[in-house]
C-alpha cells in the first residue's frame, strides 16, 4: 500500500510558513505600550489579534500556494518518481513529454534519453543472446539442426520408440568428392550447394523424420516409426536422387553423389552412441564399395572394420620398424633387350601375414590417412636406392614411383621430393611419377599446383593405366606428360581380339603424334610382345620381361645381363 505522502508534505509546508511569519506577530506587540493599568490586557489582547491574523494569512498563503506548489514541484516530482520505476521495472509505458525550461523538465528529458537508450542495449543484448542461442543449437549456413541439438532429438525419440514399441532408423549421408568439387568450383558456390541440398532434403524427407547438418558434407537424418528394411531402403533411396539432382547455383551446374549408412533400432543397437557408431561403419562401407549407394549395417562390416582398424595401426608401426622395402620390375626396350627403367613397388613384410603387395594395404592407408607418410618413406628409399646404385657404377634407367590420387590434395608430397633429392643428391632426371587418370578427373586448383611443381623440380610424369578411365584429350596437351603407359586390360586380349588391338594401336598412334613414349605393361605372353613390336611399341613391362624383383635380385639380374653381352659367364 502507498502512503498517503501528499498531506505529509502539505503540513510541512504550512509550518514552514506559520514559522516565517511568528516572529512578525511578536514585534508586534514589542513596539506598543500603553499606561501600567492597562498593558497587560492589551498587550496581551493585541498579541492575541496579531496571532490570530498571521494564522489567517498564513492559511490563506497555504490555500493560495499548495496548488501551485503541487503543479510546479510535487506534480513534476511525482512524474519523475514514475518514469524512474518504469525504466527500473521496464514496463512498456510511452516517453514522457516535457515541456518545462527548468531543471526538472531538463531532467526527465534526460531520463527519457537513459531510457530509450537502456531499451535499446536491452533489446540488441536479448538478440545477441537469441543469436548465440541459435548458433549454439543450428547450423549457421544450412539453418539445419546441428549434431548437438540432433543428438538431444535422437535420445527423446528413443525413448518415445522404446514406450510405444516403434523402430527407428538413422542414415548418414555423405557427399562423395565434395572437396573436389568445392576446390574446382570455389567454396563460395560450395556452400550455395550445401544450402540447396539442406533444402531439397527437407523437401523428400516426411514431416516426422528429422535432418540435421552433421558435418562438413555430412547430414543426419532420423527416419520415425519405419516399418520395415524395404521402406527404409525406400526413403534413403529418394534422399540419394535428391543429392544427385544437378544444382544451380553461383552461375553453374553442380552435380554431387551421395553415400548412406543405415542403422535400425532396435534391431542393431539401443543406444545413441552405439547407433551413431554403426551408421558411420555403414557409411564407411557404401563409401568402400564406390560411393553413391547405401548401405545397411550389418556385423559383418563391424568384423571387417576391426580388421582394417588393426592393420592400420600395424602399418603405421611397420613405416618405422623397417618392415617395408622397395622392389623393382624392369622396363626393357624389345627391339635390344636393353632395360632402360625401373617401376618402384612397394612391398610390406608383414610380421604373421607374410609379404604383402600394394593392393593389401594401401586403401586402409588412404582411409586412415597415413598415405602421406606411406609416400614419403616410398620417394626417399628410392633416392636413397638410386644414390647407392649410382655409388656403385650402376645405371638401370629411370625409377617410376607410383603417387596415390590422395597425395594430390595437398602440397606435402611436394616436399617429400625436393626433401629427398636434396639429402641423396637426386638428379630429377633420375625419376619418374607415374599417376592415375583419377589425379586428371580431379583437376582441382591442389592438383594443378602439385603437378606443375614436379614438373618445375625436372620430374617426368607419365599418366599409368591409361585408357583405363576417362581423362580428357586436353589434358594431355595442358599436363605434357613424358610417358603414356597402357593399361594392361588392353594388352591382355590383344592377339586374340582385333577391339583389343586396336585401342592398344590407337594410343600408340597418339603417343607417337604427341611426342610422347608408349609403354605396354602388363606384358606376359610372346604373342602379345609379337604384336606390340608389330604395332610399333617397343617399350614394355610385365612378367614376360621379369617379376618385381629385390634390389639383390635385380642387381643380380644387372650383372648377368652385362656379364652376357660380354660374352662372361656369372
Amino acid at each position: 500500500m502507498r502512503c498517503p505522502t501528499l498531506p505529509l508534505r502539505s503540513a510541512i509546508v504550512v509550518a514552514g510558513l506559520v514559522a516565517l511569519l511568528l516572529p512578525a506577530a511578536v514585534a508586534l506587540g514589542i513596539d506598543l505600550w500603553f499606561d501600567d493599568g492597562v498593558v497587560p490586557r492589551s498587550a496581551h489582547d493585541r498579541r492575541r489579534d496579531a496571532l490570530q491574523l498571521v494564522l489567517a494569512q498564513a492559511a490563506l498563503l497555504v490555500v493560495i500556494l499548495l496548488p501551485l506548489l503541487r503543479r510546479r514541484l510535487l506534480g513534476p516530482i511525482e512524474r519523475l518518481k514514475r518514469q524512474a520505476s518504469a525504466m527500473a521495472w521496464r514496463n512498456n509505458l510511452p516517453l514522457m513529454v516535457w515541456r518545462r525550461r527548468d531543471e526538472l523538465g531538463e531532467l526527465g528529458r534526460h531520463l527519457n534519453q537513459v531510457a530509450q537508450r537502456v531499451d535499446d542495449q536491452l533489446d540488441d543484448a536479448a538478440r545477441k543472446r537469441s543469436e548465440l542461442e541459435a548458433l549454439a543449437l543450428y547450423d549457421p549456413l544450412t539453418g539445419l539442426p546441428n549434431r548437438s541439438l540432433f543428438n538431444e532429438l535422437l535420445q527423446r525419440e528413443l525413448k518415445r520408440a522404446q514406450r510405444d514399441e516403434t523402430r527407428l532408423a538413422l542414415m548418414h549421408l555423405d557427399l562423395d568428392h565434395y572437396d573436389k568439387l568445392a576446390e574446382s568450383v570455389g567454396h563460395a558456390a560450395g556452400d550455395e550447394l550445401l544450402r540447396a541440398l539442406a533444402a531439397r532434403l527437407q523437401g523428400v524427407l516426411r514431416d516426422s523424420d528429422a535432418i540435421a547438418r552433421g558435418g562438413p558434407h555430412r547430414y543426419a537424418i532420423l527416419l520415425r516409426d519405419c516399418g520395415n528394411w524395404d521402406e527404409t531402403a525406400a526413403a534413403a533411396n529418394r534422399v540419394l536422387q535428391a543429392v544427385a539432382t544437378p544444382v544451380q547455383a553461383s552461375g553453374c551446374s553442380m552435380q554431387v553423389t551421395g553415400s548412406a549408412g543405415i542403422v535400425l533400432y532396435p534391431d542393431d543397437a539401443a543406444d545413441a552412441r552405439k547407433l551413431g557408431h554403426y551408421a558411420d561403419m555403414a557409411l564407411h562401407e557404401a563409401r568402400a564399395q564406390g560411393g553413391a549407394r547405401v548401405c545397411f549395417f550389418h556385423a559383418d562390416i563391424n568384423r571387417r572394420l576391426a580388421v582394417n582398424l588393426a592393420l592400420a595401426q600395424e602399418l603405421a608401426r611397420a613405416i618405422h620398424v623397417g618392415e617395408l622395402e622397395l622392389h623393382y620390375q624392369p622396363q626393357i626396350d624389345a627391339r635390344s633387350g636393353a632395360m632402360v627403367g625401373v617401376e618402384a613397388l612397394l612391398r610390406w613384410h608383414h610380421p604373421q601375414r607374410g609379404t604383402l603387395a600394394p593392393a593389401a594395404f594401401l586403401p586402409v592407408a588412404e582411409e586412415s590417412g597415413l598415405i602421406g607418410d606411406l609416400g614419403e618413406w616410398t620417394v626417399n628409399a628410392a633416392c636413397r636406392q638410386i644414390a647407392s646404385w649410382r655409388a656403385q657404377g650402376r645405371a638401370f634407367g629411370k625409377v617410376a614411383l607410383n603417387v596415390s590420387a590422395q597425395e594430390f590434395r595437398h602440397t606435402r608430397v611436394i616436399g617429400s621430393f625436393e626433401q629427398a633429392m636434396h639429402r641423396h643428391g637426386i638428379a630429377a632426371g633420375d625419376l619418374e611419377v607415374e599417376i592415375t587418370e583419377d589425379v586428371l578427373l580431379a583437376d582441382t586448383p591442389t592438383t594443378r599446383e602439385v603437378l606443375e611443381r614436379l614438373r618445375a623440380l625436372g620430374i617426368a610424369l607419365v599418366i599409368d593405366d591409361f585408357g583405363a578411365g576417362a581423362s580428357s584429350l586436353a589434358w594431355l596437351k595442358r599436363m605434357r606428360p613424358a610417358k603414356l603407359k597402357i593399361d594392361a586390360s588392353f594388352v591382355q586380349h590383344l592377339h586374340t581380339q582385333d577391339e583389343d588391338r586396336a585401342l592398344a594401336a590407337a594410343i600408340i598412334g597418339l603417343g607417337r603424334a604427341l611426342g610422347l613414349a608408349v609403354v605396354a605393361e602388363g606384358v606376359e605372353l610372346e604373342a602379345q610382345r609379337r604384336v606390340l613390336l608389330e604395332d610399333g611399341c617397343a617399350l614394355m613391362q610385365g612378367f614376360l620381361i621379369s617379376t618385381p624383383l629385390s634390389v639383390d635380385a635385380l642387381e643380380m639380374t644387372y650383372l648377368v645381363g652385362r656379364a652376357a653381352a660380354q660374352g662372361l659367364k656369372v
